[in-house]
């Protein structure tokens, strides 16, 4: 675990001795910073005296990365994922590998207890990635099949760990894999992975709504091999993969970057490295319009493979840089409708702090919804709808907004 600061001079590092304090050999995929400023990290360690079983390890650090506590469970697991729960506990999302491959969330208490294992009791289901989702559910994507083909997964669970919904992308007799998951800039989902394309790998990009079918998929690469490892909305409104290419570049493989339009259309590639080999795992755009690139490389540092940090202008690669938003709301409101009251549309304005997914409804006096005017993510600011009464019956309706825990309720009076 490395801590650099914001031009990425380092700051300190920690090694973990895996658990129980014995020899293991194992790495970290995901890293969060936690409520209390310290970082929760989750990945997958194996035993040297006993190869092969993997345990899924987690370690809770403080904010100068020393160690809190940590926890583990043998068996033969492939942990990618941790979140930290709006009640202060901890989710893992982690895949079984067993005769067939099953999604399990595991909660922990906020000291590392093990509260409960969650399985989704469906197959050959594996989850490589996963966004928080309103409701203090998930969304997570990755692959779907056994030993045959495999497809593109992207799945629901809600917040008490049930599957709501699974759907998969591809080509039958081709396999596709998910590898990363974003949020659009007009409430869709985003993926990334892979195609395989017999004797190469291509770029697999996957946009969609929820578990409907694929607004488009696509794939994009040369004579090589190409895969995407993780995906980003950016600014300007393009979509962003970031991975790994042998098709172009300095030699072996080369971090590879490229935008899509909202339809998909390929707007830029690039490649970053050196004359080894060099791999793109993880994207941040920062506050300042920079682009983080976060991954390994054996063309520059010590020797062998170091991890390597790249930080790229917006204007040099196409990115808008964020404009400045100095009067984002303080918190989250449906401010008053009007007209009220109203004889056939009302308009609804809601206050959103930070982006992320929100839902407005409008109810009847019974309770019954009449009308869903957003379900997906928006971006902070304000958000503005309008309810068409169309041939409701006249009287008192009642729209609520809805984001995470907060909710939100406004009265209309329908007159006619």
């Amino acid at each position: 675990m490395i801590k650099t600061d914001s031009l990425g001079n380092f700051e300190w590092e920690n090694t973990f001795a895996g658990p129980n304090g014995e020899t293991y050999e194992g790495v970290f995929y995901d890293v969060k910073q936690t409520a209390d400023g310290g970082y929760i990290l989750a990945g997958t360690s194996e035993p040297v005296q006993l190869p092969n079983p993997d345990y899924w390890y987690v370690v809770k650090t403080d904010s100068a990365g020393n160690l809190q506590w940590d926890e583990y469970a043998p068996g033969f697991w492939d942990c990618r994922l941790v979140f930290q729960r709006e009640n202060g506990n901890y989710c893992l999302i982690a895949t079984q590998v067993a005769m067939f491959w099953s999604i399990v969330l595991i909660e922990l208490a906020p000291s590392g207890q093990v509260i409960d294992e969650y399985y989704t009791y469906e197959t050959n289901l594996r989850a490589y990635a996963a966004l928080p989702s309103a409701d203090d559910g998930y969304f997570i994507a990755g692959s779907f099949g056994n030993y045959g083909p495999l497809n593109a997964l992207f799945c629901r669970v809600d917040s008490v760990y049930n599957m709501s919904w699974y759907t998969d992308f591809g080509i039958a007799a081709v396999n596709e894999i998910a590898y990363a998951i974003a949020p659009t800039n007009d409430g869709g989902f985003f993926l990334g992975g892979f195609q395989s394309q017999g004797s190469h790998d291509d770029v697999y990009l996957v946009k969609t709504v929820l578990d409907s079918l694929p607004v488009w998929e696509q794939n994009y690469g040369g004579s090589g091999n190409e895969q995407c490892r993780a995906v980003l909305p950016s600014p300007s409104g393009d979509l962003l993969a970031a991975g790994y290419t042998s098709s172009i570049g300095a030699g072996g493989y080369d971090g590879f970057l490229l935008a899509v339009d909202q339809a998909g259309i390929l707007q830029w590639s690039a490649a970053y490295g050196g004359s080894g080999s060099d791999y793109i795992h993880a994207m941040v755009l920062a506050p300042d319009g920079r682009l983080i690139l976060a991954g390994e490389t054996e063309s520059f540092g010590a020797g062998g493979k170091d991890m390597w940090l790249v930080a790229l202008a917006g204007e040099n690669l196409g990115v808008a840089t964020a404009p400045e938003q100095p009067n984002l709301p303080q918190g989250y409101a449906l401010l008053a409708p009007h007209p009220n009251p109203f004889n056939a549309n009302c308009q609804l304005t809601c206050l959103l702090p930070q982006t992320g997914q929100i839902s407005l409804d409008v109810y009847d006096l019974s309770g019954g919804k009449v009308a869903a005017l957003a379900d997906g993510w928006h971006s902070a600011g304000q958000y503005h709808a309008t309810f068409s009464a169309g041939a409701l019956p006249a009287g008192l309706y009642f729209a609520r907004l809805t984001a995470g825990r907060f909710q939100q309720t406004q009265k209309m009076l329908l007159l006619k």
